[in-house]
């Protein structure tokens, strides 16, 4: 369970919402994203910040709320009904200690099937450390643990077998 902080510059269009239910299904462990309402009790900040004509000043001003002593992930909403959108280039007016990620979104169709949003999920994540190999690691911890006990099996069946005396069958002459 990772302990989130949100907050918004402006009308998300619960752009918000679907992406953090985006990250939740796309993380392989499932694990929860938990809100909490004061930042001092959080593991991460997400800021979500609508994109509209005056980018910098929009990023500006969520740059201003964010402080600099926790880890903090912006993402930026781009209103757009076309998934190839291309996302103007931005990362100038960005702090080096925040992590900005862009996703498409649109007030009917929601947050938009592309690759631009599932690249931002998969960044996400990774800032997150909730991608594949914690799995990986759960699972090769699992068969370390496993195949020791399958081989003992194995080897006391096998060892019962050469025990066990076999039934003399009378021969016929």
């Amino acid at each position: 369970m990772v302990k989130v902080f949100t907050f918004f510059i402006g009308n998300t269009l619960n752009a918000d919402k679907a992406f953090t239910e985006r990250l939740g299904e796309a993380s392989l462990t499932k694990v929860s994203l938990t809100k909490v309402d004061h930042v001092e009790d959080c593991d991460i900040i997400l800021a979500f910040c609508p994109i509209s004509s005056r980018t910098g000043v929009d990023v500006g001003e969520a740059l201003q709320r964010i402080p600099d002593y926790k880890p903090a992930i912006l993402v930026m909403i781009h209103h757009t009904y076309d998934p190839k959108y291309i996302v103007p280039e931005n990362r100038n007016e960005i702090r080096s200690d925040v992590l900005a990620v862009d996703i498409l979104f649109h007030e009917k169709k929601g947050l938009l099937k592309c690759q631009h949003n599932d690249s931002a999920v998969d960044t996400v994540l990774g800032k997150l450390n909730l991608q594949q190999p914690r799995k990986t690691w759960k699972i090769l911890i699992l068969i370390v643990c496993l195949v020791p006990w399958a081989v003992i099996r194995l080897v006391i069946w096998a060892f019962r077998k050469m025990l066990k005396p076999t039934p003399k069958v009378p021969h016929l002459i």
